[in-house]
């Protein structure tokens, strides 16, 4: 019996009609996986790529935005889908396609950058039967198909985009003093967050963040942000609660620290 391709494996998964999330996601997983561990991956090249990078095929993997605008690489599990997708957006040079092989670890390593510097998804095999992954997920997977644990959990999620939405879209967040009356203190170089036992809550809307407060909580950009939490671990903190919307994330603060040091914040 021949391998099944992965666009047909895909046309499978795009079928699913079970009301099972956990098969849709493994299914999802599975695609993921399939496309990293083939012989050849494909992906785009940027129209800055030079002659000796064309030739070589060394230019970087194209980064921009997709249909739906948001930013994002693109992966191909074949030459052909590849091409037809570089010559209908004219992403050609002296009539050539700008399509070219991509090994595991450049793939890792750029997507692994990519995603603390605000791009969201992958695109693979766009033009035919097509996936639009999030980044995070096929970071994990290029981590698991090496034989790595994963290093996002999947609340981590909303921790990275919030973060990348505050670095790169303006948001901000609101976290409470560690006093009743903030005073002078709410100064960024002076404020001191509150900590419940081991763990600082940072609010995305402000609403939330005062109701039912005897304290007011203070605004925040991303860089500042990014001190706060520092202030708040070397004063014991070793937990981060974002209240999101419907849902909180939880994430340890080191490793907040750590994604903070990689965003350059």
């Amino acid at each position: 019996m021949s391998k099944q391709t992965l666009q047909q494996q895909i046309a499978v998964w795009q079928e699913y009609t079970g009301d099972d999330r956990e098969v849709f996601y493994t299914m999802y997983e599975d695609v993921l996986r399939n496309l990293l561990t083939q012989d050849e991956i494909y992906t785009i090249m940027g129209p800055e790529a030079d002659e000796a990078e064309l030739a070589n095929e060394t230019a970087p993997m194209f980064c921009g935005l997709n249909a739906e605008g948001v930013p994002s690489f693109w992966l191909f599990s074949e030459r052909e889908i590849a091409e037809t997708f570089a010559r209908y957006y004219s992403f050609e040079k002296n009539e050539r396609p700008l399509v070219r092989r991509i090994k595991l670890d450049e793939i890792t390593l750029t997507l692994y950058s990519g995603m603390f510097s605000g791009v969201a998804e992958v695109m693979i095999d766009e033009g035919s039967h097509f996936v639009r992954a999030i980044i995070y997920d096929v970071v994990n997977q290029c981590f698991v198909v090496q034989g790595e644990e994963p290093i996002l959990e999947k609340e981590e999620y909303v921790v990275m985009q919030l973060l990348n939405d505050m670095r790169y879209g303006g948001k901000e967040a609101f976290v409470l003093p560690s006093r009743e009356k903030v005073g002078d203190n709410v100064m960024f170089s002076l404020f001191v967050p509150y900590i419940e036992e081991d763990t600082v809550v940072i609010f995305t809307d402000e609403a939330a963040a005062n109701a039912g407060r005897d304290r007011v909580a203070a605004r925040f950009t991303a860089p500042q942000l990014a001190e706060v939490i520092r202030r708040a671990h070397r004063a014991g903190a070793t937990r981060v609660v974002f209240d999101h919307e419907a849902f909180d994330a939880e994430i340890s603060a080191s490793k907040l620290i750590n994604i903070l040091n990689r965003m350059e914040l």
